[in-house]
């Protein structure tokens, strides 16, 4: 899950978003990376699943998430891609890049004008392969923030490695960005996962909870075999609304406002759902002595932000107040204090990008160039420290 590179293909794509917070992508004239309205579809499958008389266990009796596998099927039902289009199934993050990507994004926030959204072999955003013989490894997972609207090279992941591989010369050194559109914490988990043969040192999970949490809703029903609350008109009239003053802020914050004030009965199960998930991931890497941390890439419209933009045309249209968007500032407290109870290491980026977090965000509240450089300079000594660590 906008005026920028990232958006929605048309208003119901975004609408669709609400609900899985899929943040889609578009250009300003040619839109790059397609979806299709599936909302019908995934709805389908929810209720094909919840009248199955199937019961299944999401925890082992050793406190292990067990989580049934998705098929590619599933997959385009509860995400939506066109067939070898720019997604391709992946039985671990659910989906990934096609291989080989190689798309022009006609964008004039960018310094350039425009940026090339490129992906390996392994669909994922990086000019260069993994290589096979490497003397440290860093697994970065996120969403749309950690993909990235810039070049491959101007990631916060590729920063950190050119740094890394310069201050060690003759060591391979890996920092590999999968983060993808549209992922929520399975798929983080999921990343983990899938690349656990590589034997990573160490995974960055950079959450953003300006669509996180509503990215839950629609997996936690698939798995749990239950049906999420049906929409009502007025819901999707406030949508419509909303994304004709600004696509960019439904798509990456204020659909997650809108669905939890329309079902605030959803917010609860989603947020102890991605704790669990979290807790997960803290497990599969404490089995394997992989080095985790929780990065919070915040939002990046607080109240003091709101009237000097497009988006001040939602706040009068819905007669949101300044406790409405609070429900951000909310949601990350308590789901940070959540990790740091468990043990989980986190770092909160509010910290780091100055008063107005706008600055370093583009007008489609995404990390801009400059916001990729300041995360990596703020990673950079916790990844160094890592890394002369295991040395």
């Amino acid at each position: 899950m906008p005026r920028s590179a990232f958006g929605a293909i048309g208003l119901f794509a975004i609408v669709v978003a609400t609900v899985i917070a899929f943040v889609l992508y578009r250009a300003r004239t040619v839109a790059a990376i397609e979806l299709v309205d599936n909302a019908r579809s995934a709805d389908e499958l929810l209720r094909r699943r919840a009248a199955e008389p199937v019961a299944v266990r999401t925890r082992s009796d050793d406190g292990e998430l067990e989580l049934e596998p998705l098929t590619e099927a599933d997959v385009k039902q509860l995400y939506g891609y066109p067939d070898g289009r720019q997604y391709v199934f992946d039985p671990w993050m659910h989906y990934r890049y096609q291989p080989g990507l190689a798309v022009h994004q006609t964008f004039p926030e960018h310094p350039d004008g425009a940026f090339e959204r490129r992906a390996n072999s392994l669909g994922l955003r990086d000019d260069h392969e993994l290589a096979p013989d490497r003397d440290f490894f860093v697994l970065v997972t996120g969403d749309s923030q950690t993909d990235g609207a810039c070049n491959n090279r101007e990631t916060f992941c590729q920063r950190i490695e050119d740094a890394l591989r310069a201050e060690r010369a003759g060591e391979t050194i890996e920092v590999l960005d999968a983060g993808i559109c549209g992922f929520s914490f399975y798929n983080y988990l999921g990343a983990l996962q899938r690349f656990l043969p590589e034997k990573p040192d160490a995974c960055i999970v950079a959450f953003y909870p300006g669509n996180d949490f509503v990215g839950m809703v629609r997996m936690r029903h698939f798995y749990a075999r239950t049906v999420p609350p049906p929409r009502t008109r007025e819901y999707w009239q406030q949508i419509s609304r909303a994304g004709k003053a600004s696509s960019s802020g439904v798509a990456n914050a204020l659909n997650q406002l809108l669905y939890f004030r329309a079902y605030p009965e959803e917010l609860e199960p989603a947020f102890e759902a991605a704790v669990r998930v979290s807790r997960e991931i803290q497990r599969v890497a404490r089995e394997r002595s992989i080095e985790l941390l929780f990065v919070c890439i915040p939002v990046a419209f607080p109240p003091d932000d709101l009237a000097a933009s497009e988006l001040d045309a939602i706040w009068k249209e819905l007669g949101l107040t300044s406790d409405d968007l609070a429900h951000f500032e909310r949601l990350t407290a308590r789901f940070e204090a959540r990790l740091r109870e468990l043990g989980i290491d986190v770092l909160d980026l509010r910290e780091h990008f100055g008063a107005r977090l706008s600055d370093s965000y583009y007008s489609d509240l995404h990390v801009d160039v400059r916001g990729q450089e300041l995360v990596a300079r703020v990673l950079l000594p916790r990844v160094r420290a890592w890394l002369e660590r295991r040395h």
